[in-house]
């Protein structure tokens, strides 16, 4: 991988499943209860955004998808090889662009 700035985030589940979604690729994770995950974001525009909602947690990304580990640093979801990167376009304009997508939101059964 070209780029080194390297961010990561440790996002824990408390007594129900969590829900990630990462966009703008609108790939999506469910972190089980009581575990942890490591989110790592790679480059110095990847995190443009996280929104909370009930559901979960949306991650809005500029740059190569994410990838997860656990809290032991073992491989969960390793995207950041095989998704394609985020548009090539200005943070603004992601950002527009993705203001008028509905927000995604877990398929039925998925998380709480």
């Amino acid at each position: 991988m070209s780029e080194a700035t390297v961010s990561r985030l440790t996002v824990r589940a408390g007594e129900r499943d969590l829900w990630l979604c990462f966009e703008p690729w609108g790939t999506e994770h469910v972190v089980a209860a009581g575990t942890a995950v490591v989110v790592e974001f790679h480059g110095a525009r990847s995190v443009l955004e996280m929104e909370h909602r009930r559901e979960g947690i949306t991650f809005l990304s500029n740059g190569l998808h994410p990838d997860l580990r656990g809290a032991d640093g073992s491989d969960v979801l390793i995207l950041s090889d095989v998704m394609p990167p985020a548009p090539d376009v200005c943070d603004e304009t992601l950002r527009g662009v993705m203001s008028i997508l509905p927000p995604a939101r877990p398929a039925a059964g998925t998380a709480p």
